[in-house]
């Protein structure tokens, strides 16, 4: 389905989504059968007609390095379905965009009135010596990635949260349960101008000072992720939600931008699904 978030393009009869795309290699290690297993992680765009009547999905524009629009293989400009119909658009098995270099980037995109879309991102491992096709995949599990309805205006505050840090206090069982998690905030300036970024922390609840603040400069269009966020050690109280140490996330920019968070946690317990996404949303 839309997850829609931002203000609402007043005046467009056509408004422009934004979704978080990814395409990458994070690493590999050699199984206990020998074999090589890389580590991805891809996002997946699925879109269903649910209407009464066809529904179009079309393609604007794909920021990030090296990202854009591809007129391979056939690629349309916009695709138009009858009621009922599914499709996928992006997928691990590739699509029309050529992904991102190196990290996250954005696709904008329009749709009409019943086209649902779906947005996610996976870790997929692939074992790249077991099969004869070449490499076998096997999905970590899914989240949904935001769909936003436009760009936040500068100067805005877009909040992503709360944030869990994982419970360091949790003594009473091992490590693995303890999740500590890496940090990512990804950010766009979708101005046409450089913009400036500030990223504050503030914990759970009654304490409205800051934590942490971190400031980026981004080119225009230009999709940045900060990795592995340091945080100070919270002392318990305010950033609590029982033994989870919480916290609030705000984003904002001198230019129209985008930001989302996620977390990465590898030392889990078996079949966790090792990571979450934490949307920007304005305050209503």
């Amino acid at each position: 389905m839309f997850l829609l978030l931002g203000a609402p393009c007043l005046g467009q009869e056509t408004p422009v989504y934004y979704t978080p795309i990814v395409n990458v290699r994070t690493g590999a290690f050699v199984n206990e059968n020998g074999g090589v297993v890389e580590a991805w992680w891809v996002s997946t765009l699925l879109g269903y007609s649910g209407g009464t009547t066809d529904a179009t999905l079309g393609y604007v524009d794909a920021f990030g390095p090296g990202a854009s629009i591809s007129s391979d293989y056939g690629c349309p400009e916009s695709w138009t379905f009858p009621p009922g119909v599914g499709f996928v658009f992006e997928s691990r098995d590739g699509g029309c965009v050529r992904d991102p270099v190196g990290g996250p980037g954005f696709l904008a995109f329009t749709a009409t009135e019943g086209m649902q879309v779906d947005s996610s991102v996976e870790r997929i491992w692939y074992d790249i010596s077991c099969d004869v096709l070449g490499r076998v995949p096997s999905s970590e599990g899914r989240r949904p990635l935001p769909i936003y309805r436009g760009l936040f205006p500068a100067g805005s505050n877009a909040t992503s949260g709360a944030v869990s840090l994982g419970a360091p206090r949790l003594y009473c069982f091992g490590p693995e349960h303890r999740y500590p998690r890496r940090v990512n905030v990804t950010m766009f300036n979708g101005g046409e101008q450089p913009a400036t970024f500030s990223v504050t922390v503030r914990r759970l609840e009654l304490d409205p000072r800051v934590l942490v603040e971190n400031r980026y400069s981004l080119g225009p269009k230009e999709v940045f992720q900060a990795n592995d966020l340091a945080f100070p050690w919270i002392p318990g109280g305010e950033s609590d939600l029982d033994l989870d140490q919480m916290v609030w996330i705000t984003i904002t920019a001198d230019q129209p931008f985008l930001s989302y968070v996620t977390t990465v946690y590898d030392l889990g317990t078996p079949h966790d699904v090792g990571f979450e996404v934490y949307p920007s949303r304005l305050a209503q």
